[in-house]
């Protein structure tokens, strides 16, 4: 395992490791998704998609009703396919935003107090994704929103 990321392929493997007794992880559980299973960096967008699946067809949790939060990130329609993705694991409190304060609007010398952004384009280190694995698994430890 690379230890700055973790691929596609080294993320299921843990997720479906990962799995609590009494929890079945069906090994196909993500077929017909886009997502390509492969030993490239796992972005955090893709993963965001994979936990919102893997919530639905396998843990059968509903989708939150209020994502208002979520829809507060500044870069949430980046990536417009995974923005429901993002949102409901954000809300979730699965997976967490990066706050940047104290800066200057753009184009301005005048602050703001900051903003969060979930930056779907990153990529996802083993680290936050251990993270957010016993999150998924674990309702009772997310973060609140």
């Amino acid at each position: 395992m690379n230890d700055t990321y973790i691929t596609v392929t080294e993320f299921l493997t843990l997720l479906a490791g990962s799995s609590p007794a009494g929890i079945v992880v069906p090994a196909d559980w993500y077929k017909g998704t886009d997502i390509l299973i492969n030993d490239e960096p796992l972005q955090r967008k893709n993963a965001a998609r994979l936990f919102h699946l893997f919530l639905l067809r396998v843990l059968k949790e509903s989708d939150e009703a209020n994502t208002d939060k979520a829809w507060k990130l500044r870069d949430i329609y980046d990536c417009r396919v995974c923005a429901a993705h993002i949102a409901q694991v954000y809300q979730k409190g699965i997976m967490d935003a990066f706050f940047y304060e104290d800066v200057a609007k753009e184009g301005s010398s005048q602050k703001e107090d900051g903003f969060s952004v979930f930056e779907s384009n990153r990529n996802m280190d083993k680290e936050e994704a251990v993270d957010c694995i016993k999150r998924l698994y674990d309702a009772g430890s997310r973060h609140k929103r």
